[in-house]
């Protein structure tokens, strides 16, 4: 990868103006070749997690929205649906726009929505009004997933990046834990309107956080070029760049190893945990989300560095296919098919609910061991479009999770809870060897996407 010389137009004195604009619209854009502080990485990377982490406070609320606005449990849960819908949906283009103008302006517009949609929220008084706020407050939410993985990639090191990314990854699990704990509590002490004024008052002191804290992780983020000479090409050159394809983050889902691990990603996330994961199962699983989340970012970093150094010692090319591990999806995927398998038989077979709690464990241990090597391996192959990556895996994703809340049900009640979960523990097992056809043949898309990362 190479950069432009910073100095190479500087004698031209018509672009200073030029220059002072950039610098005020990207006043802490990191200059070339500087890393970023121990220090200043961990603080952005809570920032990160935090942003992530309030997405399901105020789901115990809908009960009592419910009550208030005297409406149908079909309105209030409307609300779920398209929160998820937007998610989905809007990653792509906050993903666009981060990789093209930079993530710190994006994150700073993208929570203005969050706090606008939760102040609305909070004022309310019909539920018309609250599903339109909500999918307000959605449209800023849905960057924090796209964002958060584009600025870890920016900051974090390449013996560091399996970690970071894969405790990233984890924290929606844990978020489904402790969130509604908080906006239960809320809710029966304070009322359901305090949830969304606690929310108010957090994604404000993290707007506060973005702005003080957080730097512009992008070198890529560039202004005008300097070639454009004529006022008249710059601005149509300007204009252009603001007309970019709001979806263009979706075209790395071209790339034969990108589609592949999405939707190998958003097969294992079919199984659908907010409905099941209640209490005890919340808290059990989440001993398998850590113990994944450990061995899988630990593993990934340690066996990538590990090839890295070999084929430097041997004077060979480093790609980012060194980052998968067979062995490592395989293990995740048996973990997570015998314990589908299991626990669909368990339910059927009406066994001690003690059955149901330990496979929770191992479903959720496979699914952060598997995320860790497929995540990663998805964002350091398109290290200038990290955001673009995420957003092609959460956008396959929620749309896989739309389809399988289709035919869920009604498959269930055709062949049974028990077949339905051995079919599907099945084709997870069968599925997951594409992890080798894409380590042997990572020569047909190489070329296209280096270019991709020029």
């Amino acid at each position: 990868m190479t950069f432009q010389d910073d100095n190479k137009h500087s004698k031209k004195p018509q672009h200073t103006a030029d220059t002072s604009c950039t610098k005020k619209i990207l006043p802490l854009l990191r200059k070339k070749g500087e890393d970023f502080s121990r220090t200043t990485r961990w603080i952005v990377f809570a920032i990160v997690l935090l942003s992530q982490s309030l997405n399901q406070t105020s789901y115990p609320a809908l009960p009592a929205i419910q009550k208030d606005m005297n409406t149908t449990a079909t309105m209030t849960n409307s609300i779920v649906a398209i929160r998820s819908f937007v998610t989905g949906l809007l990653s792509a283009v906050w993903a666009t726009y981060a990789d093209g103008y930079g993530r710190r302006n994006v994150f700073i517009l993208s929570n203005s929505f969050l706090v606008a949609g939760n102040i609305g929220s909070a004022l309310t008084l019909n539920m018309t009004t609250l599903i339109g706020l909500q999918m307000i407050s959605s449209i800023g939410g849905a960057a924090a997933y796209a964002l958060g993985v584009g600025i870890i990639n920016d900051m974090f090191k390449d013996h560091e990046k399996g970690k970071a990314l894969s405790w990233n990854a984890a924290m929606s699990s844990y978020s489904m834990a402790i969130s509604p704990l908080i906006g239960g509590a809320l809710t029966d002490y304070l009322g359901w309107r305090s949830i969304f004024w606690f929310l108010v008052i957090a994604y404000g002191l993290l707007w506060v956080a973005i702005i003080f804290l957080l730097p512009e992780t992008n070198v890529f983020a560039q202004p005008l070029d300097d070639k454009y000479e004529t006022e008249k090409k710059r601005t149509s050159y300007k204009w252009k760049k603001l007309l970019i394809n709001p979806f263009a983050s979706l075209k790395l889902l071209r790339f034969p190893n990108m589609f592949l691990l999405c939707a190998y990603l958003g097969l294992i996330n079919q199984y659908h945990f907010s409905s099941m994961l209640v209490g005890l199962f919340y808290l059990a699983g989440l001993i398998g989300n850590t113990a994944g989340t450990w061995l899988g970012g630990y593993t990934s970093d340690r066996l990538y560095m590990r090839r890295v150094t070999t084929a430097k010692e041997n004077n060979q090319q480093v790609y980012p296919e060194m980052r998968l591990s067979q062995p490592g999806v395989l293990a995740a995927a048996i973990s997570m098919a015998v314990a589908c398998i299991a626990y669909g038989w368990s339910v059927e077979k009406h066994a001690h609910f003690s059955i149901g709690i330990i496979c929770q464990v191992f479903i959720l241990f496979g699914l952060t061991l598997g995320g860790s090597f497929l995540n990663v391996y998805a964002v350091q192959s398109f290290p200038r479009h990290g955001s673009s990556a995420q957003a092609c895996m959460q956008t396959v994703k929620c749309s896989l999770l739309a389809i399988g809340r289709l035919w869920a049900i009604d498959l269930q009640n055709l062949v049974g809870i028990g077949i339905l979960y051995t079919i599907f523990g099945g084709i997870l097992f069968i599925t997951c060897p594409f992890v080798t056809y894409i380590q042997l043949n990572r020569k047909k898309w190489q070329y296209k996407r280096e270019l991709v990362n020029q």
